[in-house]
This record gives structure tokens, C-alpha cells and sequence, in this order.
């Protein structure tokens, strides 16, 4: 039911027979030297809780085969060398709580099915290659309160929907080229429960705004 092979200098692909344990509901993978795709069999193991397969060496395009996991509640994959786009079956997934995909090569424009993604409370895609505008139907995804977007090439402003982001904590969104800082404060500020908030790295050749009627109630790290 656990397997936990973190923290060696394991190299190669993972071995077919991994694929054939039914029953195993945490699979703990990081940092070794595992390299290749992500074989696509990994979906076989349809009671995965967790799955954690960061700090390795996987590279090419994500598996899309995210709903065959009924139960999966963690998937974290950062610090490899993926590509593409995020799979639609990871994109659409309602029980991923967890979602980390930070410092890889992953790119296109960023497209969550958030009316789907009902569990989605962190989301962590920072230093990638994702680009367009930052979406703006985060708001939606229900339980969503923590995001990294940072080291992206992001462009536009800070959508007018985040008005309506009563759940978000946590957001970075450092070193994206967004511009508009007064319309991203004017925004942020409804956000009533954000308490952290990382800008660094835009914005370039604004000014801070002095509007005295700007008010974040909650923030604790600007």
C-alpha cells in the first residue's frame, strides 16, 4: 500500500512489475535519478492517494491518464524536465487537492477546467514556460487558496474575476511581465482573505499607487 524509494541514486525507468501493485495507495518517488517518460502504465495503479515523482530526470509530455486515478488527492512532479502542455485528464481532475508542477519546462497557454477541479486547494506552477494571459476563472475552482505562478511569461494584468476570490491565501505571480499595478491592487484588495502577496519583478516603470482607499485587511507579506 506504500512504497517509498525517495532520497537514492535509483537511474533508468520505473520497472514494468511496479505497475501491477493494485493495491498500492502512496508511491514516494523523489529525488533520485529516474529519467525518460513517465510511463503511461502508471495509470494502472488506480488507488494512488499520493504521488510524489519530483527531483528527478523525467522528461518529454505528462500522461494522460490522470482519470484513471479514482482517489489520487497529491501529485507533485516538480524539478524534472516535462514538457508540453498540462495533460486535460490532470487539467480536469476532481481530486487532485495538491498539484505541483514547479520548475520544469511545461508551456503553452494555462488551461484549468476549475468547475471540475472541486478539490484543487494548491496550485504550484512556478518557473515554467507558461505564457498568455493569467486565466481568470481560478476564482472558480471552489477550494483553491494557494498559487505560485512566478518565472512564467505571463502577460496582461491581474483578471478583474480575482474580485471574487474569497478563498485565495497565498498568491505569486512574481517575474511574469504583468503590467497595471494600480488595476492589480484595485482587484486584489476584494480578495479578503489573502494574507501573502508576491509582485516582485513587474510592473516595470510604474509607480505605486496612492490611492488612500485601497484596503488588505489580512495581508501579512507584501
Amino acid at each position: 500500500e506504500d512504497l517509498c524509494l525517495a532520497s537514492n541514486f535509483l537511474s533508468g525507468g520505473l520497472p514494468e512489475d511496479l505497475f501491477h501493485l493494485s493495491k498500492l495507495e502512496r508511491l514516494t518517488l523523489q529525488d533520485n535519478k529516474f529519467s525518460g517518460n513517465l510511463n503511461a502504465n502508471i495509470g494502472n495503479l488506480s488507488s494512488l492517494v499520493f504521488l510524489d515523482v519530483s527531483l528527478n530526470e523525467f522528461s518529454g509530455n505528462l500522461p494522460d491518464v490522470f482519470l484513471r486515478f479514482g482517489k489520487l488527492n497529491y501529485f507533485a512532479a516538480q524539478s524534472n524536465k516535462f514538457i508540453g502542455r498540462i495533460p486535460m485528464s490532470l487539467a480536469n481532475s476532481p481530486t487532485v487537492a495538491t498539484l505541483s508542477l514547479r520548475n520544469n519546462s511545461l508551456g503553452d497557454t494555462l488551461d484549468l477546467n476549475c468547475a471540475a477541479m472541486t478539490s484543487l486547494v494548491s496550485l504550484d506552477l512556478g518557473t515554467n514556460q507558461f505564457r498568455g494571459a493569467i486565466p481568470d476563472n481560478l476564482p472558480t475552482c471552489p477550494q483553491l487558496r494557494t498559487i505560485n505562478l512566478a518565472k512564467n511569461s505571463f502577460t496582461g494584468q491581474i483578471p478583474e474575476t480575482f474580485k471574487n476570490f474569497q478563498t485565495l491565501s497565498y498568491l505569486s505571480i512574481s517575474n511574469t511581465s504583468i503590467h497595471n499595478l494600480s488595476s492589480a491592487l484595485a482587484t486584489l484588495q476584494h480578495c479578503k482573505n489573502l494574507t501573502t502577496l508576491f509582485l516582485t519583478l513587474n510592473f516595470h516603470n510604474e509607480q505605486l499607487p496612492s490611492d488612500s482607499a485601497l484596503r488588505f485587511t489580512k495581508l501579512r507579506a507584501l
